[in-house]
């Protein structure tokens, strides 16, 4: 009886760990762009702002238990990095170990003053990315060219193309 006892916890207690994964892999928000029309868009009136340039740390998840990161570690060199906000966007930069750099870009429509929220990729904008779990909010034009540094972390690194 008590053998029986024992087999049925556990059994209720797999059940109860892939009901649970399922429920975390269905809730799980889809982080993927939304593609704008980088041509069709409504410019900000006036001159152009100064731009924002951006420079930091940047680590990668080293470990992780589902979707949790356990630690992070520096990242490689020579990854590209690139910033965007809605319709404007950065050039693509390199990194240096654990670092990044000459991430430059500004807001150039009236949607971007509107979200006025700059997002980190690592990766190709065209290829596989990842976005950083970090972004920046901006609420102000600045009236000279602004650095500004911001630590960022990655999930993963961008998987390499053939």
């Amino acid at each position: 009886m008590t053998n029986y006892f024992y087999k049925t916890k556990n059994l209720l207690i797999l059940l109860s760990m892939i009901l649970l994964f399922s429920f975390l892999l269905v809730s799980c928000k889809d982080d993927s762009r939304k593609n704008y029309d980088r041509e069709d868009f409504t410019p900000i009136p006036g001159p152009p702002p100064m731009p924002m340039i951006f420079e930091g740390n940047f680590t990668v998840c080293k470990s992780k238990i589902l979707f949790f990161c356990l630690s992070y570690e520096p990242g490689p060199e020579n990854i590209d990095i690139f910033g965007e906000i809605v319709h404007g966007g950065s050039l693509i930069a390199k990194t240096l170990p654990g670092k990044y750099m000459h991430v430059i870009l500004g807001p150039v429509s009236i949607d971007d003053e509107q979200k006025s929220e700059v997002n980190f990729y690592l990766g190709k904008k065209d290829g596989d990315n990842v976005k950083a779990n970090e972004s920046w909010k901006f609420s102000e034009k600045f009236s000279s060219p602004t650095t500004i540094y911001l630590d960022l972390s990655f999930d993963r690194l961008p998987k390499k193309e053939k």
